[in-house]
C-alpha cells in the first residue's frame, strides 16, 4: 500500500513538472493592446542629394490583423561640442513627405517612397523611421535608423544644373543610369553610375552638372523576365 501511494505521488510531482516546463517554454503572444516593436519594414536609401534624400520603405501591409496606417519619421543632426561628436534632435527645419505609396494585396506588401527635403549640405543626419498599424502598434524599421551626409554645395564661382529623367518601361524589376562626362570627342569619363529600384519614383533628378559641360546620359532597365531593354541615351548639355 505504502509503494502504491509513493507510485502515485511520483506520478503526480511528474505530471506538475513536465506541465510548468511547458509552459515556460512557450513565448507569450504578444497582446494587442500593447506597442510591438518588430523588424518587419525595411529601409533603402535611393538618392542623396545637398539638400534632400529620397528613402524607399517596404515591408508587410497588416500586422496582427492591423492594417498599415503611416510612418513617423524624427531626425538628428551631428554636432560638434568640446570636441566630441553628439546627436542633436530636429524637430523643425526638415520636411517629410510620402510621394510614392504602393498597396499590393496580392503579396500583403506596401511600399513608400518618401522625400526629406529642406536639408543643410555636407550634414550628417541619423533618420528613425516608425511604421504604425492601427492605432496601437508601432513598428520598427530594419536598419533601425539610417545615418546619411548630404552632398557639399558647389564650390564658388561654378554653376551647376540639374535634368530630370522619366523612367518608363513594362514590367521593370531593376533601373540603370549611366552619365559620362564628354571630355573629347571619342573620350568620356564616367561620373554616375546608379542602380534604381523600380519602387521609385516615376522619375530620377540628377543634379551637380557643370554648367557649360556636354554629358552622354544612358537609362536601360531589366525587367522581371531577366530581359534587358534597350539603351535610351540622350546628349546634354548642362
Amino acid at each position: 500500500m505504502k509503494l502504491y501511494i509513493v507510485t502515485v505521488n511520483l506520478i503526480v510531482l511528474l505530471s506538475l513538472f513536465l506541465i510548468v516546463t511547458n509552459v515556460h517554454s512557450k513565448s507569450p503572444e504578444p497582446s494587442k493592446g500593447d506597442d510591438q516593436f518588430t523588424d518587419l519594414l525595411k529601409v533603402k536609401v535611393d538618392e542623396i542629394s545637398d539638400t534632400y534624400v529620397i528613402i524607399n520603405v517596404t515591408g508587410s501591409s497588416d500586422f496582427q490583423d492591423y492594417p498599415f496606417d503611416r510612418l513617423n519619421l524624427t531626425g538628428k543632426i551631428d554636432k560638434v561640442e568640446n570636441k566630441k561628436h553628439i546627436w542633436i534632435p530636429v524637430d523643425e527645419g526638415f520636411q517629410f513627405n510620402v510621394t510614392k505609396s504602393i498597396h499590393n494585396n496580392k503579396t500583403q506588401s506596401i511600399s513608400n517612397l518618401i522625400k526629406i527635403d529642406n536639408l543643410q549640405p555636407n550634414q550628417l543626419y541619423r533618420f528613425k523611421i516608425v511604421g504604425k498599424y492601427g492605432n496601437v502598434i508601432y513598428v520598427d524599421t530594419e536598419p533601425e535608423h539610417v545615418d546619411i551626409t548630404t552632398k557639399p554645395l558647389a564650390p564658388k564661382g561654378t554653376v551647376n544644373k540639374q535634368i530630370s529623367l522619366s523612367l518608363e518601361g513594362t514590367n521593370v524589376k531593376t533601373y540603370f543610369v549611366q552619365v559620362d562626362k564628354v571630355v573629347k570627342r571619342n573620350r568620356l569619363e564616367t561620373v554616375i553610375n546608379s542602380t534604381i529600384s523600380s519602387s521609385h519614383s516615376d522619375y530620377i533628378t540628377l543634379d551637380n552638372l557643370k554648367s557649360g559641360t556636354r554629358y552622354s546620359i544612358k537609362l536601360w532597365y531589366l525587367d522581371n523576365n531577366k530581359k534587358t531593354s534597350a539603351i535610351k541615351t540622350i546628349d546634354y548639355k548642362a
